[in-house]
């Protein structure tokens, strides 16, 4: 599926990002953090349903042809903290990555990011709290990343994107790592 070609466009950058620019690109949201989306991904986190991730994925497949995304040569879920994993039983950013990739034929890597420390959860913390709590949470798994041809663009994936600490911090370790474009997706953002 062809993606409209990236252009920087200043009207949609936020004051925030102007200022002190972040590690990504570009941030897909399509949908504010509301009825009826709040519902559907809290289904699909929070009460073992992860086959509504193909459906949210989907709607966000249909909102893209609006959008100024570039097709990523690297779909990256935001992974969790495997003691996380464990008690949850799946990784919903994992899925949500999965059916994009599988949408726009593009490969996944879910073993490059790595959620080395476990973190309080980003519930209820204050933007301030949240990018304390996620310092030096995430590394590259080196190995994996030199397994691949040399890629350059990459877009990671989350569920939801609230001040963007867990995407900055993951964005900026796969920065560090020699990545040069990473674009962050996520079906909604918190108004």
């Amino acid at each position: 599926m062809p993606l409209v070609s990236p252009a920087a466009n200043l009207e949609t950058i936020c004051e925030e990002c102007f200022a002190d620019p972040p590690p990504f690109l570009q941030c897909f949201a399509p949908f504010t953090y509301h009825f009826p989306m709040d519902q559907l991904i809290a289904a699909m986190k929070y009460q073992n349903r992860p086959q509504l991730s193909k459906l949210l994925a989907k709607l966000m497949i249909k909102s893209l042809a609006k959008s100024q995304q570039q097709a990523p040569e690297l779909f990256i879920p935001i992974p969790m903290h495997p003691s996380r994993q464990r008690l949850r039983g799946y990784n919903q950013a994992h899925y949500l990555a999965k059916h994009l990739a599988n949408y726009l034929n593009t490969p996944l890597a879910d073993q490059i990011l790595v959620k080395s420390q476990h973190t309080d959860s980003q519930k209820g913390l204050s933007a301030k709290d949240r990018q304390a709590n996620l310092a030096s949470a995430f590394s590259v798994n080196v190995k994996a990343l030199q397994k691949l041809p040399s890629v350059t663009h990459v877009v990671l994936v989350d569920d939801v994107i609230t001040t963007g600490a867990t995407m900055k911090a993951a964005a900026q370790c796969l920065r560090h790592a020699g990545i040069e474009r990473v674009d962050i997706w996520a079906v909604a953002r918190t108004p």
